[in-house]
């Protein structure tokens, strides 16, 4: 599309955004995102996964324009706090403690707070032009970013972390192989075994990192101002007058340069898988103060290491759009519970959907210039009643952020867990102030989060495409065997089955947004809520090939707000490691999807047939890499059991998640895929991709003209079902409310249209029938595992 089509579309889409009804949904979208965004803790993540429930009346123009404005609302939000209080009010916030609280703390909190929303503003404007003008460009460069280099990028953080504290390089890179270790707990996501979780079961989801910075600077700030003296205290903050409530000549001038880098480098993050907006606050604060002419100030309130970051979280977040329009792929956790939202409102996002959708495309990115403006006219008006919260007697101040800071850390998850790894590592930042420096927590909170967030990456990129070589990781665990959990948390009333529900249900998926599970069953969602009479959410809690998610859904209590998708790897994951959880452990309700497992592609890979395919493999063994979801997934599995009837070998790459190995064949980092339907479709009609062979025991009726492996000369039949199950003993009057109020919504004429645009199979089976295939896939798998065990 050429530059003057381009505006004569955004011109179409400003006539779409400034309609009544969308300049409210942009407005409450921008106030909301705000909000959430000074919450700390909450993040946009919540915030839209919250209010997916209000859109369902909606058209999906309004809906994907207010569901957007809440996220990039949260960018201008998280700094209030990071700025006045030094607690970061959301993941992108935390470069923002370092400088911007100091200038607090030196009666400059306006400045700071002022140059934060006309930095993002900036930010956020110029992004949006890349993302009107340069979008399928744009998308396509991004998949060459794999598993390699997002290992070496982390690498390189780690060496360059005492340019965050100025400090001494052995005091950083001591505080970041802390939080290295840190971020390591849990179950590691290639091999799915315990790490450093010494028998408790609540750890094995990992450690929360908002929880780690919240505790490194929010708890941190005020157990130390807790321990001074009232007279001391009272000066620690200096009031700002009202004539340096914004910013001078002089402000502006220092900060346009790092505006204008912040932008660039953030929207540059933003187009590549990841926390992009985190990242990117990260890079341009680093960039920032290696080029500045007075280093020395970075850490003591350095203007430069505000406006910087500020605008770089903006504009990632503006750009991260870019590859969920255009390739369908989400590479952030909030852009995919709003491709759960697209899918929700009947529109597929990927390669057509510009030309399919043009509206709403246009009609979004034309909204998004108006909402930011809006964050603008919102925030700087405000800017001398936010300064003056530091008038409050701080006696009466730091309970208030104590109480904000717990209250937002535990709406994160309910977990009690959170609080307590927030209070530990607030007085761990206390007790480490005596290395002499007061930025040392960052570096800490940022291997913590580069640790959580690209772990597993050196792995897949030793095994993957452009490897010579390969080397066999074994992880041991460090418990043999983790203690079984009582399933019954208490007596349920008798009473509950007459009022159920009365709140929300959620069902938790066990893997990363934007695979095959996560996309059918937020669409279900919608559709189910209608007949529940009570909103119904999609929480993901990946990792370990689905054993972090059936773990903390075990231990839910048996009430039926707490559901978990029963997928194959139920069955699977038992006979592979020491796991507190089998299909016993739970009540089916439903199933809900029976899909053909297939094998993909790249449209122009060298091999046009799976004889072909094999053959190599055969001469090659260990060559040919095979991407799936997680290592013991039923993709993974299905994919070994083939190898070995196919006589072949493949080098196999897990990843978290269906939509995260997509991504990587897109970007040529493996040589094939073992999925499911939805994932990859989009990318095979478009082209893109192309579907080699079925494991089913017929063809696909979306795909007539894909062959099974059977039909190739393979005797081999494998599939997977994907369902809904409650946590052992709840109460059989509320299973069959869920089943009843599922089946409707399965059979809603929305969800039905959805399934056909995913590609996927719909397959009814009740309580009874499900659980009579769950036993018996449970027996077969355990054989199968054995089998693969001893070679």
């Amino acid at each position: 599309m050429d530059v003057l089509g381009s505006l004569q579309y955004l011109a179409t889409g400003f006539g779409v955004a400034t309609t009544p009804e969308n300049l409210f949904y942009c407005l409450a979208g921008a106030i909301v995102g705000t909000l959430v965004g000074v919450l700390p803790g909450l993040g946009p993540i919540a915030g839209i996964a919250l209010l997916i429930p209000a859109t369902f009346n909606l058209n999906a123009t309004s809906a994907i324009i207010m569901l957007a404005g809440i996220y990039y609302g949260a960018m201008y939000g998280g700094s209030t706090t990071s700025i006045l209080i030094n607690v970061p009010g959301e993941t992108a916030s935390v470069m923002t403690c370092i400088d911007g609280y100091q200038m607090a703390r030196k009666g400059r909190a306006g400045p700071a707070l002022a140059l934060c929303a006309i930095g993002s503003f900036v930010a956020g404007g110029l992004a949006i032009l890349g993302l009107a003008f340069l979008a399928p460009p744009l998308a396509e460069a991004a998949l060459a970013f794999g598993p390699p280099e997002f290992f070496s990028l982390m690498v390189f953080g780690f060496v360059v972390l005492s340019n965050v504290t100025g400090g001494s390089l052995i005091k950083s890179l001591m505080m970041a192989l802390v939080g290295l270790i840190i971020g390591t707990i849990g179950l590691d996501p290639v091999s799915g075994n315990p790490r450093f979780t010494f028998g408790y079961v609540s750890l094995l989801g990992g450690i929360e990192f908002v929880a780690v910075a919240i505790g490194l600077f929010g708890i941190g700030e005020v157990l130390v101002n807790a321990e001074q003296p009232a007279e001391i205290l009272e000066q620690r903050v200096l009031v700002p007058r009202f004539r340096d409530l914004y910013p001078n000549l002089q402000d502006l001038k220092r900060s346009l340069g790092p505006i204008l880098r912040g932008t660039g480098i953030g929207f540059g993050v933003g187009l590549v898988p990841g926390p992009a907006p985190v990242i990117a606050t990260y890079a341009s604060y680093m960039v920032e103060k290696r080029i500045s002419d007075h280093p020395e100030e970075f850490g003591h309130g350095a203007i430069e290491g505000v406006a910087g970051p500020e605008s770089a979280n903006n504009a990632a977040c503006q750009s991260a759009f870019i590859p969920l329009f255009v390739l369908g792929i989400p590479f952030a956790p909030p852009t995919a519970i709003l491709l759960g939202a697209l899918l929700i409102h009947g529109v597929n996002p990927g390669p057509a959907m510009i030309a399919e959708h043009p509206q709403l495309f246009w009609g979004v990115v034309a909204s998004m210039y108006i909402g930011n403006f809006i964050l603008l006219l919102l925030n700087l008006p405000f800017v001398p009643l936010f300064a003056n919260i530091l008038r409050i007697p701080k006696k009466v101040l730091l309970p208030l952020v104590m109480l904000f800071c717990l209250t937002g850390m535990y709406s994160v998850n309910n977990f009690m867990l959170d609080l307590w790894v927030m209070l530990g590592c607030g007085a761990a930042g206390v007790a480490g102030l005596p290395l002499g420096h007061a930025g040392l927590p960052a570096p800490a909170a940022l291997s913590v989060h580069r640790s959580i967030s690209r772990a597993g990456e050196g792995r897949r990129g030793v095994g993957g495409i452009h490897s010579r070589w390969r080397r066999r990781v074994i992880m041991r665990s460090v418990v043999g065997v983790i203690l079984a959990l009582a399933l019954c948390l208490g007596m349920v009333g008798a009473g509950l089955a007459a009022e159920f529900p009365t709140k929300e249900v959620q069902i938790l998926i066990p893997w990363a947004p934007g695979g095959a599970t996560d996309l059918v069953f937020r669409a279900l969602a919608a559709s189910t809520s209608k007949h529940l009479g009570k909103a119904v959410v999609v929480v993901n809690k990946a990792g370990g090939g689905g054993a972090v998610g059936y773990t903390e859904a075990m231990q839910a209590r048996p009430d039926g707000y707490t559901l978990v998708t029963a997928v194959t790897p139920l069955t699977i994951l038992p006979h592979q490691a020491t796991t507190a959880f089998t299909y016993q452990s739970f009540d089916p309700i439903i199933n809900v999807v029976q899909d053909p497992a297939m094998f993909q592609v790249h449209a122009d890979s060298q091999w046009k047939t799976l004889s072909e395919f094999l053959e190599y493999a055969k001469k090659n063994p260990d060559m040919i890499t095979v991407g799936n979801s997680g290592a013991g997934g039923g993709v993974h599995l299905i994919a070994l059991a083939f190898e070995k009837a196919a006589g072949v070998k493949f080098n196999h790459i897990p990843f978290a998640g269906g939509g995260p190995s997509i991504t990587a064949l897109l970007g040529g980092h493996v040589h094939a895929v073992s999925c499911s339907p939805p994932e990859g479709i989009a990318h095979v009609k478009a082209g893109k991709l192309r579907i080699m062979a079925l494991f089913s025991e017929k063809r696909f009726e979306a795909f007539p003209a894909v062959p099974t492996v059977r039909e190739q000369g393979v005797n081999f039949t494998m599939g997977q079902w994907r369902g809904l199950a409650a946590p052992k003993g709840t109460p059989p009057d509320v299973i069959k409310t869920l089943h009843d109020a599922f089946k409707k919504g399965m059979e809603d004429p929305g969800f039905v249209k959805n399934a056909q645009d995913m590609t996927v199979n719909l397959a009814y089976m009740g309580p009874v029938e499900f659980g009579k295939v769950m036993a018996a896939d449970h027996d077969r798998y355990a054989k199968l595992v054995q089998e693969i065990k001893k070679q």
